[in-house]
């Protein structure tokens, strides 16, 4: 006969198993509520006549993300309420849902994915047959700086206006002058923050460029790559422009940089460049191309003691 303790042992171990069961139940619910997007609770916040404003009309490129992002936070306030509100179905056009996946950029081939850190897409063009032959850093040649301005800044003849009715006018752009390479939790956005208060530096433009880790892979062709670099601190640039020359030797003496702190060591696709072909390991690395674009570079690097970082 079976006696009483294996009876009780039983039980004991179908409740326990039936608990565990439960909190894994639970537990993939709670996360299936969190994670799963639902397109047609989504589409409530993002329908065009209620958000013309930012949404795509002709042009998919026109968005005001800014106002897309206080959007997407209503939606996922929507999203955690799933379980107590009752949401009605939407009348959303098939066209409508196409250009909703098209804002969030949801029809990139899967092959980008890898290319996705921390919520910025790079490297659109890495895949691409020519790249290693076009994406030549060492055949890149800077232009001759203006021995008038501190920072490295040249004119550079840019085309405006329609095809029957264009002019070209020469503009400056600049490069860094000095850039903050790195280490991530090391104090580098404390100092980029006083370096800012400093009357003679222009920095107008983003902390973190993240061009010679990322960006660059972006275009492909090396002019192309840092023509982007060059204008992606044109507002800094503008600034330049109107600071003070001295009056001992008329130099300009203001000068902007870039704070970019995973260049020190974010490098994951050396094997991609020219050079660095059948190599254990990179013989060009992103100091390399640094010189190249500015070879009198000033470089600061912050560090701390592994364990408090």
């Amino acid at each position: 006969m079976i006696s009483s303790r294996m009876i009780l042992m039983r039980k004991t171990k179908w409740i326990l198993t039936t608990k565990y069961l439960c909190l894994i139940i639970l537990f993939s619910f709670i996360m299936w509520i969190n994670l799963v997007p639902n397109v047609e609770e989504i589409h409530i916040f993002y329908n065009r006549e209620n958000a013309g404003k930012f949404y795509l009309n002709r042009n998919p490129f026109l968005v005001n993300y800014s106002h897309a992002e206080s959007q997407r936070n209503e939606s996922k306030v929507a999203r955690s309420g799933r379980l107590f509100q009752s949401f009605k179905r939407s009348n959303v056009s098939k066209f409508d849902s196409k250009d909703y996946h098209l804002l969030h950029r949801h029809n990139k081939a899967p092959v980008h994915k890898i290319f996705q850190s921390f919520g910025q897409d790079f490297g659109s063009q890495i895949n691409e047959p020519d790249f290693k032959k076009m994406h030549d850093f060492q055949l890149y040649l800077k232009p001759r700086y203006l021995n008038s301005y501190k920072n490295p800044c040249f004119l550079k003849n840019v085309t405006f206006g329609a095809h029957n009715a264009s002019r070209e006018i020469e503009r400056l752009q600049c490069v860094p002058f000095f850039m903050i390479v790195g280490f991530p939790k090391c104090g580098t956005t404390d100092l980029w923050s006083k370096l800012k208060q400093h009357p003679q530096v222009s920095w107008l433009h983003a902390k973190e460029i993240n061009f010679f880790n990322k960006k660059q892979y972006d275009y492909m062709t090396v002019d192309n790559a840092v023509d982007f670099y060059q204008r992606s601190i044109s507002a800094s640039t503008e600034q330049i422009k109107k600071c003070v020359p001295e009056k001992m030797n008329d130099l300009n003496p203001c000068i902007t940089g870039d704070a970019s702190v995973d260049t020190i060591f974010d490098n994951k696709f050396w094997r991609q460049l020219p050079g660095n072909d059948i190599k254990l390991e990179p013989v060009l690395t992103n100091a390399d191309y640094v010189h190249k674009v500015n070879p009198d570079m000033k470089i600061i690097v912050l560090v701390r003691e592994p364990v408090e970082r």
